[in-house]
């Protein structure tokens, strides 16, 4: 039992090639923000995939992509409003909480990127390393951003 705060910065600061992460909300992060900086700047390719406001029906009050703004090298993508609506026409929401590590090491999670979700909410996640679960999922992600479900922002 660990806090999320360490987890979430032991897969950050491992990621040595690529390292996707994908929440709902995010603020007031700056030791994920620092992190995110330090592996960006080690040459690791690092994609947000983040809810905006307009995709979360105006449950959220701004992008959750505004909290790392300062990061130059990071790709941000969001899951289109316009993509969200089921054959019954509801609208889905982006609540998948991930982040995975060189396809190596995946932390599924139930903790958003805020400063309480990772400091003092009881979160639940689970941490894998090895194995084809975190290949799996890396390559879902990126497969999502190849055919256009997920597109890039900023």
């Amino acid at each position: 039992m660990r806090l999320t705060r360490e987890v979430l910065l032991e897969v950050i600061d491992g990621a040595t090639s690529s390292l996707i992460i994908v929440s709902d909300a995010a603020y007031k992060v700056p030791d994920i923000v620092h992190a995110l900086s330090d592996t960006a700047q080690r040459g690791v390719d690092v994609r947000l995939v983040l809810e905006s406001s307009e995709g979360s029906g105006g449950r959220l009050s701004r992008d959750a992509a505004d909290a790392f703004r300062d990061l130059a090298e990071v790709r941000f993508y969001k899951w289109p409003a316009e993509q969200r609506r089921s054959a019954s026409g509801l609208a889905g929401s982006m609540h998948a909480k991930v982040t995975i590590d060189d396809e190596a090491v995946a932390f599924i999670t139930s903790a958003n990127l805020t400063g309480s979700a990772i400091e003092t909410n009881m979160e639940l996640g689970i941490y894998i390393r090895g194995g084809a679960l975190p290949r799996r999922l890396a390559r879902h992600f990126r497969g999502l951003i190849a055919s256009g479900s997920l597109v890039k922002i900023g």
